[in-house]
């Protein structure tokens, strides 16, 4: 959609510094960054309304793109967190798991994987990944689990 692409410009290109956006009643971290008015869609009370009161240029976008850009913003930060989980297990995809690594004990891991992970002994995190019932965020415990392990194994050795 053409509008969409259009408001996403502009709430891209629309930058606040900490001060900007208190001033307007909004709180942000003090780590220095100016956050464009995309990011701040995903505020809790920033919505399109907000922004054109304190940027007129947004006034003009219409109700259907308004709730659009809305909705992607609000999901962009979770969208690009996956999208980077994905990245870290493909490049950890030829990570050799040990036979000997016990995943009893590994916090944040269901039961169930645990269970799996004993009963089928993946030989690497591709194996891991294959398994049913295997989620992106326990694959990074796992990864997590193999690379703390081999941390662990270079410090005895050295």
């Amino acid at each position: 959609n053409e509008d969409l692409a259009k408001a996403r410009v502009l709430a891209l290109s629309v930058l606040f510094t900490r001060n900007e956006a208190a001033r307007h009643g909004l709180e942000i971290n003090r780590d220095g960054v100016r956050r464009s008015a995309y990011e701040l869609l995903a505020y809790p009370g920033v919505d399109l309304a907000w922004l054109a009161r304190v940027e007129p240029r947004f006034a003009s976008i219409g109700a259907k793109t308004a709730e659009c850009l809305e909705t992607e913003a609000k999901y962009s930060v979770y969208l690009d967190r996956q999208q980077a989980d994905v990245a870290q297990i493909r490049h950890e995809e030829g990570r050799v798991i040990p036979a000997s690594l016990d995943f009893t004990d590994v916090p944040g891991l269901s039961n169930e994987l645990k269970q799996k992970m004993k009963t089928r002994q993946p030989r690497s995190i591709a194996d891991a990944q294959r398994m049913e019932g295997m989620t992106p965020a326990a694959l990074a415990i796992i990864v997590a689990h193999v690379r703390n392990a081999e941390a662990a194994a270079q410090r005895h050795v050295a």
